[in-house]
């Protein structure tokens, strides 16, 4: 006789209260936006209009502190990527909100600079 394989009971995912949850970038609210300024270097080696696209995966505590960044998309330029993390890791941000709770939250944020 054919003896069935034993499957596990499927259980739900347990949530951690500090397991990073995930918003988009339109439900990010600033309390302090970051000043993006385009290095001095790279305005040497750039022509006007020229634009560098960059998105950051900020995790982002209880508080709305940036606790960790990261680059998920480069803008394909090294100086514009870390400028980026610092000046964007010296804002502020309003908490995410689940079931009318703050969370720890994972978001993933383009920032673009443009070349005057």
């Amino acid at each position: 006789p054919k003896t069935e394989p034993k499957t596990e009971p499927k259980t739900e995912p347990k949530t951690e209260p500090n397991q990073p949850q995930n918003f988009t970038a339109s439900e990010v609210r600033w309390k302090r936006a970051p000043n993006l300024v385009v290095p001095p270097r790279v305005l040497k080696r750039s022509n006007p209009g020229d634009v560098y696209n960059v998105t950051l995966e900020l995790i982002v505590d209880k508080q709305g502190n940036i606790t960790d960044i990261k680059v998920s998309k480069s803008s394909k330029n090294d100086d514009i990527d870390k400028a980026a993390i610092r000046q964007v890791n010296r804002g502020k941000l309003y908490p995410f909100i689940k079931d009318d709770v703050p969370v720890v939250s994972r978001v993933k944020v383009p920032f673009g600079y443009e070349i005057k």
